[in-house]
């Protein structure tokens, strides 16, 4: 169980680190955004192994980053 100046140092780093990446201008994006993203390019490139069209990848990709 974490304590209250524990959790206070958890919530400062993890502010920091967002308030960082945005000074920088790169997106933050939080770990489940991360988990769709390498979600979305593993299928992409097993599509890309199994010999599907290229019409067809670009549309699946393009199609999949529209949800994200």
């Amino acid at each position: 169980m974490l304590f209250s100046n524990e959790l206070n140092y958890w919530v400062i780093k993890k502010n920091a680190k967002k308030y960082l990446l945005l000074r920088m201008g790169a997106p933050y994006q939080s770990p489940s955004q991360n988990l769709k993203k390498n979600i979305s390019q593993r299928s992409g490139k097993f599509l890309k192994n199994v010999r599907v069209p290229t019409e067809t990848i670009v549309l699946k990709v393009f199609s999949r980053r529209l949800r994200l």
